[in-house]
């Protein structure tokens, strides 16, 4: 979470989807994972916000969750949060950044740079 990619994805993230989700259910649960998160993220921690910080082995966050969120709008080169949820099996939302040179495209992971688009997509999970 130290990257201001990693934190600008997040913040938009919550911004553009996140608290439609909740007016849609109020216990929709966003599981933050990544060491070191500004203080910006921080502010954002409530019961249904819930940041870890460093963690050893995410699998574990990985198996509870019913799909995983890649929401870049910036970077470079192919994700390993995205391979490592595909890899356990998590069925992912990426916009195109997040899926750069990941050729998985299809059932397990769903890229879209439309974040209204996303709502409806994790509401369908």
């Amino acid at each position: 979470m130290n990257r201001s990619e990693n934190e600008e994805a997040i913040l938009h993230f919550i911004d553009n989807c996140f608290q439609f989700l909740l007016e849609k259910d109020r216990d929709f649960k966003l599981y933050i994972v990544g060491s070191n998160p500004s203080a910006k993220i921080t502010n954002f921690a409530s019961k249904n916000i819930i940041i870890t910080g460093f963690i050893e082995n995410p699998i574990d966050f990985f198996e509870r969750a019913e799909i995983g969120i890649v929401p870049l709008k910036k970077g470079a080169g192919i994700k390993l949060k995205t391979l490592e949820m595909l890899q356990a099996g998590l069925p992912v939302i990426s916009t195109s950044i997040g899926a750069e040179g990941i050729n998985n495209v299809g059932k397990k992971l769903i890229v879209s740079d439309n974040f209204q688009e996303w709502i409806d997509l994790i509401i369908r999970y």
